[in-house]
């Protein structure tokens, strides 16, 4: 739907000035349906996906990475698309983009190989110990972290009304001899990177491991590589 309001007012604005020569209007008019129809075909590809239908919160709770349309990239059996609307189903483990009618359409899984959303790039596991599925490489140096994010629905009755919330689960795994490990707690952290006096370390650089779980995992795991 933005491409075709975009296109539609490019087009209008070209002829809303009576000045500009007819050939040249006639020209540049047939020059953007070109490209118009050029970008739909390009995306068409993409379009080959399920309908879906988006979650109706019954109050703040929603099943996704972000609650509304955000931009980002696909890589689409191996073809790289910029993509202007995008959903990250975290309950199904599911991509979600926008059609040019305004419709949500569910990529195919199995030909998506790794996407990118505000910047956070998630990739297509299919091989390894781990389960097949969508994970977040948060970090990327000699060593890699992934992290898996999952959201689950629980539902309850509370004065007869129904109540929802998503809670979140993340699963933060480490690649070592090509093998992903599971980081559960300090005691892995001080096995795996193992630099000298690790726990000082930790600690000069404002890492607790709590709430920031994941994001001081990263900063630990840079540090490690810098050390090496």
């Amino acid at each position: 739907m933005r491409v075709v309001v975009i296109f539609f007012l490019m087009v209008l604005a070209l002829t809303g000035h009576s000045q500009i020569d007819t050939s040249y209007l006639s020209t540049s008019a047939s020059y953007l349906k070109k490209q118009y129809l050029g970008s739909l075909n390009k995306h068409q590809h993409l379009y080959e996906g399920s309908k879906y239908i988006i979650y109706a919160p019954v109050g703040e709770e929603h099943p996704y990475l972000y609650e509304d349309w955000s931009s980002g990239t696909v890589t689409y059996d191996g073809m790289d698309y910029p993509v202007s609307a995008l959903l990250v189903d975290l309950s199904l483990d599911e991509i979600i983009i926008e059609h040019f009618s305004g419709a949500a359409i569910q990529l195919v899984k199995g030909r998506v190989n790794e996407f990118t959303i505000k910047g956070r790039k998630f990739i297509h596991l299919r091989n390894g110990n781990l389960p097949e599925g969508f994970y977040e490489v948060p970090y990327q140096g000699s060593s890699q972290i992934l992290v898996k994010r999952r959201k689950v629905l629980i539902e309850s009755i509370k004065l007869g009304k129904l109540e929802r919330e998503f809670d979140e689960k993340n699963s933060v795994y480490l690649l070592r001899e090509n093998k992903y490990i599971p980081l559960r707690s300090k005691r892995d952290l001080w096995l795996y990177f193992n630099i000298p006096d690790v726990k000082k370390v930790a600690r000069q650089n404002g890492l607790k491991f709590k709430e920031t779980w994941g994001t001081d995992i990263v900063k630990l795991a840079s540090l490690y590589d810098n050390s090496k």
